[in-house]
């Protein structure tokens, strides 16, 4: 273990490039508060947290009027997308695992980029079963493998070592696919 000139040792320290892990988060700013306590959480564990900086839900001059909002809107859209280039890693913040369609977006960046995506879920107050579904498909986002099935003549699935002929990787895909482009609740 080296001391780095910051007092920490190498082995603390998370990130190839010897800082701490970077880390974006996403999700719809209705759920700002939560976005707050996710980089509290984040930056309390040690890591550099890149998260939504403008709450265009709340009034502000810098947004007053629909023109102003458009415009800034994409400037900041294009933004985030900067800040998910720079993280290690994203964390969609996700309150009763409701995913917009700005949040689907930038899930659909990140996994371009190849970046690792965790979900932090919270129950929705009118609905608790809702944060034992959405845990269950951040589970399936976590634990699915992206490769296409290769079937062997016996149907069986290759590239995953499933010996029946429903992979469930391939579920989990079609699942994950139908979920992603489910038109969005608001």
């Amino acid at each position: 273990m080296t001391t780095e000139p910051t007092g920490r040792t190498r082995s603390d320290l998370d990130s190839p490039e010897g800082r701490p892990r970077i880390v974006a988060l996403c999700g719809s700013t209705r759920f700002w508060a939560e976005l707050q306590e996710a980089v509290t959480r984040e930056t309390a564990a040690g890591k550099i947290t890149l998260a939504p900086g403008c709450n265009m839900k709340q009034p502000h001059l810098l947004w007053d009027d629909a023109r102003k909002a458009e415009d800034l809107k994409a400037r900041l859209d294009t933004l985030h997308r900067h800040k998910i280039d720079l993280a290690d890693e994203v964390l969609i913040v996700a309150p009763g695992g409701y995913i917009g369609e700005s949040t689907r977006s930038e899930i659909q960046y990140a996994q371009q980029l190849g970046r690792p995506i965790r979900y932090s879920i919270e129950a929705a107050p009118s609905d608790p079963d809702s944060a034992v579904l959405a845990e269950a498909l951040a589970l399936v986002r976590d634990l699915h493998q992206p490769e296409p099935c290769h079937l062997d003549h016996h149907g069986y699935c290759q590239e995953h070592g499933w010996t029946d002929t429903d992979c469930p990787h391939a579920r989990a895909a079609q699942l994950l696919h139908r979920l992603d482009n489910a038109p969005s609740a608001g």
